[in-house]
């Protein structure tokens, strides 16, 4: 046991600074100014601060999943392609913020949700086949 901890400290150092690269790159990438404050919201829009707060959260949220679904990969093949995966879902979480925020492009921010999604939805099928091939 004593000799896993010191890749699971490098797992979860690699998971910490990659997360937290996009995240400074997205956050770089956002502008909260006349423009953004000009847009017609909904009433039950979140108020500013609390983006931070719940930004911290998701980024927690996916290192720890990486980190988890790593350890879980049944092969290393498994894990190439969830690497694959996490940087494709990494560029497109970046993409959004200078969409929206730089080029001041909401419809294409909305777009570009489509590709992000889908690789929120490859990344869990890809996850989700870990089991299934331990199961086998």
């Amino acid at each position: 046991m004593n000799e896993l901890l010191p890749d699971r400290w490098m797992e979860i150092g690699v998971a910490t600074v990659c997360v937290t690269l996009v995240a400074v790159v997205g956050g770089l990438m956002t502008e909260i100014g006349a423009w953004y404050e000009g847009l017609r919201f909904p009433s039950w829009r979140p108020p500013n601060w609390l983006f931070g707060p719940a930004w911290t959260l998701i980024f927690l949220l996916i290192a720890t999943a990486s980190v988890m679904a790593w350890e879980r990969a049944p092969d290393d093949a498994s894990r190439r392609w969830l690497l694959i995966l996490l940087a494709i879902n990494g560029v497109l979480n970046v993409l959004w913020s200078p969409l929206f925020f730089k080029l001041r492009r909401p419809d294409w921010a909305l777009i570009e949700l489509l590709p992000f999604w889908v690789s929120i939805l490859a990344l869990l099928i890809h996850i989700v086949g870990f089991r299934r091939s331990r199961d086998a």
